[in-house]
């Protein structure tokens, strides 16, 4: 696999997470990814640590691009240099990573799953001499992540304490003013279909901290409108009301959720059909790109009375930070400990066997396109 190839096909496609190390624990959208309804084809890797699913999915991202196959490329948020998934829209198939913490089984096995499994190529004899020193770390790996879990927890029950305050002092009547005029400015559009959602995550938490991957926006779309809130209120019913009129309208949307708080907030919507994308800013979630229209939840706020309870909005907003800052060394300390399980890995796999199989599948890859055409 050629890396400065892969980096090259990074910088032209658009990048998401199918998953998120969040304060609900882990939040998972993998099958988001394809509808087997539909006649999407999806194939699931199975594997330890080390033993080439990432690399295989990137073989195969840069196989579809020297035929001018367009992709989704979808990373690992706590290792965001790892491929979880990769989706091909033009002949509906995708390949995920189908292991723990997003372990992945078939539904229909042989009509829209199909699964490959690298452990066939390894050798069992030559690990397993090395129980003593396996076993202690995936039991460390397992007690980081827990860690970093109880971390961003913590820094979820402080945010939404702040979203609590801001509720509080918000105008939510001005605000649905403000969305009714933007649905009419940007989704006069009215589609005889059903809307469809698509959760994806645009941000993560990784062990460098909150990663953005906010130039996937530029790549779908060409407008922004960007909601500058830092307590959540306003972008909160802003997103809500965008989603349900565009999903009425017709219209196929994404829709990013939280990464904090993935089952409550919703941070982005991308409407590629509109050319525009609704997204949330503040100081976890900075994005700065250019063709933005910036509304600021001040203007929907109570100021002086806000300003009375500052005080403790600022602390739980730094509180939050220093936790999410301390998950992502545990997060990152995780990692470490997955590198050195790899090494035991790697060199017992039989990688000639695992290109044997890549070929075989890029063959079949060959075959979706021609029945595609």
């Amino acid at each position: 696999m050629n890396q400065t190839l892969f980096e090259e096909l990074k910088r032209q496609q658009p990048q998401f997470f199918l998953g998120a190390n969040s304060g609900e624990g882990f939040y998972n959208c993998f099958q988001e990814i394809y509808n087997p309804n539909i006649g999407d084809r999806l194939y699931i890797i199975k594997g330890g640590p080390g033993m080439g699913k990432s690399s295989f999915m990137k073989r195969m991202s840069l196989f579809m691009a020297s035929l001018d196959q367009p992709c989704e490329l979808f990373f690992c948020s706590s290792d965001p240099t790892s491929l979880d998934g990769v989706r091909f829209p033009t002949i509906r198939t995708s390949f995920v990573d189908g292991t723990a913490p997003h372990s992945m089984e078939p539904s229909c096995l042989g009509v829209s799953e199909r699964l490959i499994d690298l452990s066939r190529f390894l050798d069992y004899d030559a690990v397993e001499k090395h129980r003593e020193e396996i076993l202690p770390l995936s039991r460390q790996k397992a007690l980081l992540h827990k860690r970093a879990s109880r971390y961003m927890a913590a820094a979820r029950g402080l945010l939404d304490d702040n979203f609590v305050i801001d509720c509080e002092y918000t105008d939510f009547n001005k605000i649905n003013d403000t969305v009714d005029k933007l649905c009419k400015t940007y989704l006069k559009n009215k589609y005889n279909t059903v809307g469809h959602e698509t959760k994806y995550f645009l941000s993560g938490i990784s062990a460098s901290g909150t990663l953005v991957f906010e130039e996937t926006l530029l790549k779908m779309v060409n407008r922004i409108v960007a909601v500058e809130d830092e307590y959540g209120a306003t972008s909160s019913v802003v997103m809500s009301t965008i989603r349900k009129t565009a999903l009425d309208a017709g219209y196929n949307i994404i829709v990013c959720p939280c990464a904090i708080s993935p089952g409550h907030k919703i941070d982005h919507v991308i409407i590629p059909q509109a050319d525009i994308a609704f997204c949330t800013v503040n100081s976890m979630l900075p994005i700065t790109l250019d063709n933005q229209r910036r509304i600021h939840a001040r203007r929907f706020r109570d100021s002086e009375q806000i300003s009375e309870r500052r005080q403790r909005l600022r602390f739980n907003r730094r509180a939050a930070e220093e936790l999410m800052e301390g998950a992502g060394r545990y997060i990152f300390e995780a990692n470490q400990a997955h590198s050195r399980l790899e090494t035991f890995y790697v060199k017992s796999m039989d990688f000639e066997g695992v290109n044997r199989l890549a070929q075989s599948v890029e063959n079949e890859l060959l075959s979706r396109i021609d029945q595609s055409t």
